[in-house]
């Protein structure tokens, strides 16, 4: 049974692993970049570059939001030709990012994604 906050995040983001075949790699982070949790496949990942880039890209599309006048950020989705990466904003202090295979299913993904914030909400 975990018994720190940082056991029982470590065991949602692995649950998150286990129930999301396409993911990568996913890190939960302060809004400058700090890690809190991570969980990645991919070991040729620099994970503390990692974070920092989960920050980055939730600053910055916050900052765009912002200035388009729109509501809050929820979450950005980038699509490449190697994977997709989506930077959730989770309240006013972290940031969640995750980075999925080229041919996941988005949206299944994002619905388990989502139940993973709610419940990292709830420890936190």
């Amino acid at each position: 049974m975990a018994d720190t906050v940082i056991e029982k995040l470590n065991v949602i983001m692995n649950h998150l692993d286990s129930k999301v075949d396409c993911i990568r790699g996913v890190v939960l982070s302060t809004r400058d970049g700090l890690e809190i949790a991570s969980f990645i496949k991919d070991l040729d990942l620099n994970v503390q570059l990692v974070h920092a880039m989960c920050a980055s890209i939730v600053g910055l599309s916050n900052r765009a939001v912002s200035r388009l006048g729109m509501s809050s950020l929820s979450k950005t989705v980038i699509f490449t030709t190697d994977g997709i990466a989506i930077a959730y904003s989770i309240g006013d202090t972290m940031a969640l990012f995750c980075i999925l295979d080229q041919d996941a299913n988005v949206g299944l993904a994002m619905i388990e994604i989502e139940n993973a914030i709610e419940k990292i909400q709830a420890v936190m």
